[in-house]
């Protein structure tokens, strides 16, 4: 069966910090005057936390026990309210790619640092989507928690966390998950296993750790790239690729940070290879190091490490299929010393 995928809601989801600011300074000025704002920046900024993080944290003074109580509980109560007629914006594509993700049969969740009826303030937006959902006023315990508990109700055993804060990635870890960086919101993530920049790249980095976790993957999870790639590498070629890589040993991969995807990127599109049938090369050239590289993480969109052996047999490629000729690969071979263009390699040149 396919891995479960679980999802934070805010910042990976929707984002609802205009709403949400919004809300509490309309509840805020009423216990702390007419000068009280929650400015968007200051919503952005709590997203992730618990409901007394951010309580606490929105409070503009200390107030009575009793009465910070009742600012916490009508804040929230009217945050709900208020979303349900003036609800967070998704992201771009979003409903696009849950739809292809739930047909190609994986099952969808949320897992939420959030109150009861926050999420189903959201699920209007992305209706008969998901399966089932928790929040932290579920269980009143860390997320790592929900989401195990969350695994539990549904009989779950393989899943991959997808959100956008250290916090989500370090109850991902906690839960024994891995952990998808939806680096398209609102946080940062230190180790992720996986990194999307923006929601239509979810898919392609749910394959890699499908893979490099050796979980269930869809049949059909290659085939149309390699058929738009036919441009540039014939199918037979790109399987002949796929599998000189698949047969690289991890004392094979060298640790390196050259910036290859980058450089061949921009190389062919400044000499008019700038279409879509390129993009979806591209796309494919990413997919194909990523999965069969022995670990990956993201640096302004740079692979590393990378598998240098995979460099020197993909350069063989692009000439042989004519995107580039041997002069202009001498010619970019300068990061790559002792190689010189015509798929021979001496370390010591």
């Amino acid at each position: 069966m396919l891995p479960a995928l679980i999802f934070d809601l805010d910042g990976t989801l929707w984002d609802a910090c205009k709403e949400i600011g919004e809300a509490w300074t309309i509840v805020g000025k009423k216990y702390f005057g007419d000068d009280y704002v929650v400015t968007l920046e200051m919503a952005r900024s709590q997203m992730g936390k618990t409901m007394e993080e951010i309580a606490n944290a929105l409070m503009y003074s200390e107030l009575p026990a009793d009465e910070k109580d009742k600012f916490i509980k009508e804040a929230f109560d009217y945050e709900i309210e208020y979303l349900k007629d003036n609800p967070g914006k998704l992201f771009g594509h979003e409903l696009e790619v849950l739809c292809s993700l739930k047909d190609k049969g994986y099952p969808l969740y949320i897992v939420s640092n959030c109150q009861t009826g926050y999420i189903e303030k959201f699920l209007p937006l992305a209706p008969s989507l998901f399966i089932d959902h928790m929040c932290w006023s579920d269980t009143g315990k860390p997320k790592n928690v929900t989401i195990r508990a969350l695994m539990e109700r549904n009989g779950i055993e393989n899943a991959i966390y997808i959100g956008d804060t250290e916090k989500d990635e370090d109850a991902a870890h906690k839960a024994g998950l891995p952990f998808l960086h939806a680096a398209y919101g609102f946080g940062s993530a230190l180790a992720p296993e996986g990194v999307a920049h923006s929601f239509t790249a979810i898919p392609e980095q749910i394959y890699a750790i499908c893979r490099l976790f050796n979980f269930e993957i869809p049949a059909n999870a290659v085939d149309g790239k390699v058929e738009l790639a036919s441009k540039y590498l014939t199918s037979s070629q790109v399987e002949m690729l796929r599998i000189k890589v698949a047969d690289i040993t991890s004392d094979e991969i060298k640790s390196t940070h050259i910036g290859f995807i980058t450089l061949v990127d921009s190389f062919v599109r400044n000499n008019g290879a700038d279409d879509p049938e390129y993009d979806a090369f591209y796309e494919l050239v990413q997919q194909i190091i990523t999965v069969n590289s022995s670990r990956f993480n993201y640096s302004s969109g740079v692979m590393t490490p990378m598998p240098l052996v995979v460099i020197l047999i993909f350069f063989q490629y692009l000439i042989l299929v004519g995107v580039y000729n041997e002069k202009d690969m001498i010619k970019m071979s300068v990061p790559f010393p002792g190689f010189d263009g015509k798929g021979s390699f001496n370390p010591t040149a």
